[in-house]
Order: structure tokens, then sequence, then C-alpha cells
């Protein structure tokens, strides 16, 4: 079997934590190794975490770092650089896992694999948006947050959007070694992971199934949301501004686009959204 790290980042993570690694443990496939970063919990994280490294010792790893406060980007990262393995997955401290996530993940890797020999390869899913309790809220987060799986292969559309979500990727070694030199200007791993995996000419797979409970409340740090309305985007046009401003800085650092181009390729791609948006609204209500 393929050797697959599991990265998890936790800070003040109590409330949610032993759901999720009880998800992981419950896994069908099996091997695998989870590697735990704390980035300088006051509550009773390290307390539980230390539990499950006593318990299951040979597959929970708590990794020490002297550096507190990375936030969640760079204490991935941090993970990533750390520790070596076939596969890598990422998951957040508040999600759970649907017992076959690992297996239909590494499944698909592995055909992609043998189609593309020696590429960065991202195999990614939909989830379950849920509440704090796991109730479902809707069955698709891709469907939630209208943010279509066609083009998760797109290069041009990770330069305008992302639509890899980090607690349901699992990346190659190829991935992996790409990856490292992230810029500081990149807001998250997985847009990142996902940008310079097709600028160097990977590839992206998409299950068009949910394998994790994307559970959403008031702490976190980034979370399911519908597309904001033309009124909200007004309002928060110095955030969408500032984020814009990030996001080309990072396109620019890996593959020296104009902002003349990114401003057009941003442009096309939300004026499809909206034409889509458009339609389908007109074809419910006609």
């Amino acid at each position: 079997m393929k050797k697959i790290a599991i990265l998890l980042a936790v800070y003040n993570s109590s409330l949610y934590l032993n759901e999720l690694i009880n998800s992981i443990v419950n896994q069908s496939y099996l091997d695998w190794t989870l590697y735990i970063r704390d980035d300088g919990s006051t509550d009773g994280t390290l307390n539980i975490v230390n539990d499950y490294c006593n318990i299951y010792s040979s597959n929970i790893i708590l990794l020490e770092d002297k550096v507190k406060g990375r936030g969640s980007k760079n204490s991935f990262m941090w993970l990533l650089s750390k520790v070596n393995s076939d596969y890598y997955m990422f998951c957040d401290h508040d999600d759970v896992w649907l017992p076959n996530k690992i297996e239909k993940s590494i499944s698909q890797m592995l055909v992609i694999e043998k189609m593309h020999l020696n590429s960065p390869i991202i195999v990614h899913s939909d989830l379950a948006v849920t509440d704090n309790h796991l109730n479902i809220i809707h069955s698709s987060f891709w469907s939630f947050s209208r943010t279509p799986s066609h083009y998760s292969s797109s290069f041009s559309f990770h330069c305008a959007y992302n639509n890899v979500t980090g607690c349901t990727m699992l990346i190659n070694c190829y991935a992996r070694n790409l990856s490292m030199d992230i810029p500081s200007s990149a807001k998250m791993h997985d847009s990142w992971i996902a940008l310079v995996v097709l600028f160097n000419r990977g590839f992206i797979e998409s299950i068009a199934e949910p394998l994790t409970l994307y559970r959403q409340h008031t702490d976190n740090v980034i979370g399911a949301r519908k597309s904001r309305s033309i009124i909200q985007k007004m309002r928060n046009i110095k955030i969408i501004l500032g984020e814009n401003i990030q996001l080309y800085q990072t396109i620019n650092y890996l593959s020296r686009m104009s902002l003349f181009n990114f401003v057009c390729n941003k442009t096309k791609y939300y004026l499809i959204f909206v034409i889509r948006g458009f339609l389908r609204q007109n074809s419910f209500s006609g």
C-alpha cells in the first residue's frame, strides 16, 4: 500500500478535534500517518493530541515547532516541509472525514498517475456543508458556493478563483516538491498548490462526491459561503481589492502575468459566473 501523510494544523481546537481524529482512525484505508502541528494552543488541544499519540503511537505524531503563531497557511506548509511520504493530505480540525475518503482519493490518484507518469497531480472531492452539529445544510459545497468542478484543471481559472478545497486534497510527491517555494502573497496553501501544479503542466482530478463533512461555525478561518452579491461586493470593495492584489502578486510571482492580462482574465470568469447565475435564476423562475 502507498503511504499517505495526513497533515493537521491545530490551534485551540479542542471542541471538535476528537470527532475529526476518530474519523481518520476509522478510515477504510489503513496505511496513513497523521502528523500534527500545534500553533500555540491555550485550551485543552494538546492534551487531546497527546492522548491520541499515546494510543496510536505508530500512526499519530505530534511534530514540535518552537515558532508559534505561524497561522494556517504557514502551519500546513511547515508540516509539508518536514514530512516525506508517497502522498499527502490536509485536514481541518473541525471537519469529519467519511470512512472511505482516503480509499476513494488514492484509488483515483493511482488511475491518473498511470496515465500521466512522473507528473504533479492533485485529487480533490466535493464536500457536504453542515452546521456545527453536523446537520447537513447543503449536500454539495460546489453547488452551494457556485464553484463548478469542471474548471479545476484550468490554469486561467485558478488565476481568477480557486475551487480546490485544501481539506479534500490528495497530492503526490511531485506536487509537493513544486509547492515548497510558496510566496508570502499566497493567501492559502491549497490555492497555491493548485496554481503551481497547473502552471507546471500537472493535473487536477475531481471526485464528484462529498467525502468530507464541512462543518460551519462562527470560528471558521475560511468557511463555505455563497458567492457575494453585487451589493455585498460594493460594501466590501476594499477587502476585495486587497484580495485581488494579493492574488495578482502570487500569480505574477509564478508566471509573470501582466496586470492587464490578470484583469482581463478575472473579468472574463466573473462575467461567465454572472451570466450563468442569471440564466439559472431565470430558468427556475420560468
